[in-house]
């Protein structure tokens, strides 16, 4: 983003902390955007009613009565005035609610309208950008990206065995052999919120044992 990225994606398999990162980083740059918004994708909201949320947060604050325009071609239009007009930071956490199950890179049925959107917020130029978290890559993300586009993806990796030694040593856990730990991080991939629940549960049964 430091680099005027229009639209950057964050991919990783769930638990992994794909949200924890957006909201660091949106933190981290607050001082670089005017306005920065959160939007949550886990409900699964159409286009048009994600659009009109936004309006009403950014209508407001140019002064402009809250009037939402009736049809999401003019929602598009009046929200690509405002990536221009403005630096913005737009999170959509969660992306992965919307896209299809069973088929990498495509949209739920009556979805297709994100990827038309954010192909382009992705090729038209404007100051502002779009952060989206996700599991998979939506295809229209996936045919612009590269090292000198303005639209990027960012996987994420899972933890180290030192990152996960933390995890367990925090419940008091601390036995196992550098293979042992190891091991351990490929079966889980790595996965943060997979160790957290693995420690908890071995630090019950020990508490159990112990009892």
């Amino acid at each position: 983003m430091a680099e005027g990225c229009r639209v950057v994606r964050l991919l990783g398999i769930g638990g992994i902390g794909k949200s924890t990162i957006a909201a660091k980083s949106a933190l981290g740059m607050q001082a670089e955007f005017e306005i920065v918004m959160w939007r949550s994708l886990s409900n699964a909201p159409p286009l048009e009613e994600l659009l009109s949320s936004l309006l009403k947060f950014l209508m407001p604050i140019q002064g402009e009565a809250p009037v939402i325009p009736a049809t999401l071609d003019e929602k598009l239009i009046l929200i690509d005035e405002y990536l221009r007009s403005q630096r913005c930071l737009l999170i959509l956490d969660n992306a992965e609610t919307i896209l299809h199950s069973k088929q990498a890179g495509q949209w739920r049925s009556g979805y297709e309208a994100y990827g038309q959107w954010l192909r382009m917020m992705g090729e038209t130029p404007h100051q502002s950008c779009c952060l989206l978290t996700s599991c998979d890559n939506p295809q229209e993300i996936a045919i612009l990206e590269g090292e000198r586009s303005m639209v990027r993806s960012l996987p994420l990796s899972g933890l180290t065995p030192d990152d996960e030694r933390g995890i367990f040593r925090q419940r008091g856990i601390c036995m196992g052999s550098e293979t042992e730990w190891q091991n351990l991080v490929h079966h889980y991939g790595g996965n943060p919120l997979a160790l957290k629940m693995v420690a908890a549960a071995t630090q019950d049964l020990f508490k159990m044992e112990q009892s």
